[in-house]
């Protein structure tokens, strides 16, 4: 019968945590990239048929102002850099085509409806 020795035992937790490790950075990645891709269109209040603004990969315009911001995405916020003040999509959900966040201020739950 053969034994497992110290070395093994090291060489399959080494394994298994580099593999773990890897796993998460993966998830998170596709976890933001997913976000983005659900940000990416055109948006604008639920009672409008007019968009007020269109997410792209990097940037959001506002159509109305002719204005382009670039944003960061962190975690389940947005954070567009306005250089007059940031703003901040904070929380963001999403049930079909309709976006639900709060703003900075916390003035409660703000939506916006894709637009085609």
């Amino acid at each position: 019968m053969k034994t497992i020795t110290p070395a093994f035992i090291l060489l399959v937790c080494s394994i298994s945590f580099a593999c773990n490790s890897n796993s998460n950075v993966v998830k998170e990645q596709s976890d933001e990239d997913s976000l983005q891709s659900l940000l990416i269109g055109f948006w604008g209040n639920p009672n409008e048929d007019t968009p007020v603004w269109k997410m792209d990969k990097d940037s959001i315009y506002y159509l109305q102002r002719h204005e382009t911001y670039s944003y960061k995405l962190q975690g389940n916020d947005v954070l567009i850099n306005n250089p007059e003040y940031p703003m901040w999509f904070k929380n963001i959900s999403f049930i079909e085509d309709t976006l639900y966040f709060h703003d900075a201020d916390g003035g409660g739950i703000l939506k916006a409806c894709r637009k085609k």
